[in-house]
């Protein structure tokens, strides 16, 4: 019975912790992301604000998302964002 309690007592804690969070920034981020065209920029560069973004959408829609992991989507993103490179094969 005791385990019982506890696992309800840790979903509760969770469910509680989303609650309270801020995702404002997390969606401006995405936002921008959003806005990036992926040919413009190198396959290397694309593919880690690809992952960043698909990342930061997962914990954007979890609604007990904490604000801990809501801060690494974001700052994951913001970083993936700031290191995309264009593409100059097409400038030859």
């Amino acid at each position: 019975k005791q385990s019982e309690v506890n696992s309800e007592t840790a979903s509760l804690k969770t469910a509680i912790s989303g609650l309270n969070t801020d995702k404002v920034e997390l969606e401006n981020q995405l936002k921008i992301a959003q806005g990036k065209t992926e040919t413009d920029f190198s396959m290397e560069s694309w593919t880690v604000l690809s992952t960043a973004k698909n990342k930061a959408q997962e914990v954007k829609d979890n609604g007990t998302a904490t604000q801990e992991q809501i801060n690494e989507a974001e700052k994951s993103l913001k970083t993936a964002l700031a290191d995309l490179s264009v593409d100059k094969t097409a400038l030859g």
